[in-house]
């Protein structure tokens, strides 16, 4: 005899499903902030050329990772006050303003630190270890639990809170929207930029040099552009699209006015080519006068040479007939 389905079940399994494909929707939805908080550090980072970042380091086959993981060589001076803790191993913890900085996070992170260590088989490494934690609203909680637990906090820099206790690794809590205008990425991980923010961002990044730091500075962009695209002076936005417009507004090239700069350039390339071609013909119709001339003269000098010798046989005959006579 067949069942009749439970209807109660199925539509609490269904109701199931539904929140799994929800939580599944906001874990990649915060997932997307770690790309460009990587391309941020490394654009606030750049200046420390011998830094080597990696991001989403696996620690187990599960999906257990570090946000981006950055080493040092020893002797090398982090410039960037967000690198003034580096030592040779920094672990990187990055918290989107929609998810909170708790005691579950340190304590998790603190794991994976020992999971490396343990990875890595250097029983010392923990003194040559950093933690960072990153989030744009200030963890309150977390720093009170921290000094709860012996942690000293201080202040390094506006927005930048460096945590220490011994027999532990250093720590620092860095505030995104408490750090000084001389971080001009990091901060921009944010939904509440004005448009004099982008198109500050949008200066910064036409002033960059390499290939990777342009290509950092695009990923970042377009994550911005996603976070900020409701605001009311950034309707209508789509990618690319408002940089190129602001471009040309704040008197950039677009690709467009770079097309059509080229062909004027090339335009006058031709005119010019033209002025060149008129010139050496001139100067080639010159220099066929100048050899005309200069065989004319040579021709008279020859008639000349010839003129004095006929002369010459004049002299001669002329004596000679005055001696007869």
């Amino acid at each position: 005899m067949r069942e009749e389905p439970n209807n109660k079940d199925f539509g609490t399994k269904e109701k199931e499903v539904e929140k799994t494909k929800t939580t599944v929707s906001k874990k990649e939805k915060k997932n997307q902030y770690h790309p460009p908080m990587a391309a941020s550090m490394m654009l606030e980072l750049r200046e420390t050329e011998q830094l080597d970042f990696e991001t989403e380091h696996e620690l187990t086959r599960k999906a257990n990772s570090i946000d981006l993981l950055i080493t040092k060589p020893d002797g090398v001076m982090v410039k960037s006050g967000l690198g003034a803790i580096f030592k040779k191993v920094n672990l990187i913890e990055y918290k989107s303003p929609d998810d909170s900085l708790g005691k579950r996070i340190y304590h998790r992170t603190s794991a994976y630190s020992d999971l490396y260590i343990f990875q890595a088989n250097e029983e010392y490494l923990r003194e040559d270890m950093t933690l960072t934690f990153i989030r744009e609203g200030k963890p309150i909680k977390l720093m009170n639990y921290l000094r709860e637990q012996g942690f000293e906090i201080t202040e390094y820099e506006q927005g930048i809170y460096h945590v220490k206790r011994k027999w532990h690794s250093d720590m620092q809590i860095i505030v995104t929207r408490l750090l000084g205008r001389q971080y001009k990425w990091i901060t921009k991980l944010t939904g509440r930029l004005e448009r004099e923010d982008m198109e500050e961002t949008i200066r910064d990044i036409s002033k960059l040099q390499t290939v990777q730091d342009k290509l950092n500075a695009e990923a970042l962009f377009d994550f911005v552009v996603q976070l900020n695209k409701t605001k009311n002076w950034f309707k209508e936005v789509t990618g690319m699209r408002e940089f190129r417009e602001w471009l040309r507004e704040m008197g950039y090239y677009t690709e467009e006015e770079k097309d059509s700069a080229i062909a004027e350039l090339d335009m006058e390339n031709k005119e010019l080519k033209g002025q060149l071609q008129s010139q050496e013909e001139q100067l080639q119709s010159k220099e066929e006068q100048l050899k005309n001339k200069a065989e004319q003269l040579e021709s008279e000098k020859k008639e000349n040479s010839l003129l004095r010798q006929e002369i010459e046989k004049l002299k001669q005959q002329l004596l000679k007939s005055t001696a007869v006579l």
